[in-house]
């Protein structure tokens, strides 16, 4: 979820050098981390400010925050999944080919 609706959208817009986008993106993920900590009661990725206004620096910065994330995830017991493309994460979810 972190990677397919924030990650490529902040890679996106580094590339393109759009400040919006790449503001908009980090807001948005900031929400994200700061619904999950309520809902576990954990400490959550903070994005630095500096980020917001600098497309370039947003990619670095989100990508500390996704390891930070990841960090939470084993400080719970949970996994994070990673599929090699969409089908193996259809695979995974939508049993496909079992009846």
């Amino acid at each position: 979820e972190l990677v397919s609706n924030y990650w490529n959208k902040v890679l996106y817009a580094a590339r393109r050098g759009d400040r919006y986008l790449s503001r908009m993106t980090l807001a948005s993920a900031q929400l994200f981390f700061d619904e999950v900590g309520a809902a576990v009661s954990v400490e959550v990725p903070r994005i630095d400010d500096a980020a917001y206004n600098d497309p370039a620096l947003a990619s670095q910065v989100f990508a500390k925050a996704l390891a930070q994330y990841e960090e939470i995830y084993a400080a719970i017991g949970t996994k994070v999944c990673r599929y090699a493309d969409l089908s193996a994460f259809e695979d995974a979810y939508i049993c496909r080919g079992k009846a």
